[in-house]
């Protein structure tokens, strides 16, 4: 936002009023306000590209949300919605995302974040010709990421172990969601030991998360 723009926000944000664009009449709001960015505003500050009063003024109540591959517990239910959003776009019958194209989409780790990942389920949604996205219609960096990390075990061990581990990751956050992430309610829902619940998190990267949130497919 140009210095201009800055400082005309400022003041909607402080006195609660403005001028319309071509008008004299002042005009009075009443309005909350969500800013986002993915810039690092206190550098920017620093720098003086930013207005120090607009940061303070609009950092009432934050909330970091941490990059999609230290999250990607939700890349499920997100690839899910976007796989609905897309195929009803697009007039297409695909309602779903193979194990195999999840497995994928949980390797790889997202610099583009969750944007990414929305143009990689809608390029999978154009070329996929079956009701589920398969790992060959996602684009080729996905498919060839995959392939490298592995390559050492033979294919058909490879696809039953990733199923299994999927199976498993998807069944603890279901538990975890249902126990509102109380882990010895969910080893009691599993009939697991609870000793064993620190292992079994750590195995699928759940052991530092808070909220749990099931991935049905």
């Amino acid at each position: 936002m140009s210095p201009a723009g800055q400082a005309k926000l400022l003041r909607v944000l402080q006195e609660r009023e403005f001028e319309p664009v071509g008008s004299s009449v002042t005009t009075s709001v009443d309005v909350r306000v969500l800013a986002s960015t993915n810039s690092d505003l206190v550098k920017t500050v620093s720098e003086g590209k930013f207005r120090e009063d607009l940061y303070y003024r609009l950092k009432v109540f934050s909330i970091s949300l941490p990059p999609l591959r230290e999250r990607k517990e939700d890349i499920p239910l997100l690839g899910k919605y976007f796989v609905r959003q897309h195929a009803k776009t697009l007039r297409k019958d695909v309602g779903s995302i193979a194990p195999e194209a999840v497995s994928l989409l949980l390797q790889y780790d997202w610099p583009g974040n969750v944007r990414e990942l929305e143009n990689a389920i809608e390029h999978a949604v154009i070329v996929e010709k079956g009701p589920a996205i398969r790992p060959c219609s996602l684009p080729m960096n996905l498919a060839q990421s995959g392939a490298v990390e592995s390559a050492p075990e033979p294919a058909a061990e490879r696809g039953l172990r990733e199923k299994l581990n999927l199976l498993e990751k998807q069944i603890l956050l279901e538990a975890l969601s249902r126990a509102h992430g109380v882990k010895r309610q969910a080893a009691a829902m599993l009939r697991v030991d609870p000793r064993n619940m620190p292992y079994l998190l750590r195995k699928h990267d759940l052991g530092e998360q808070r909220k749990y949130k099931p991935s049905v497919w």
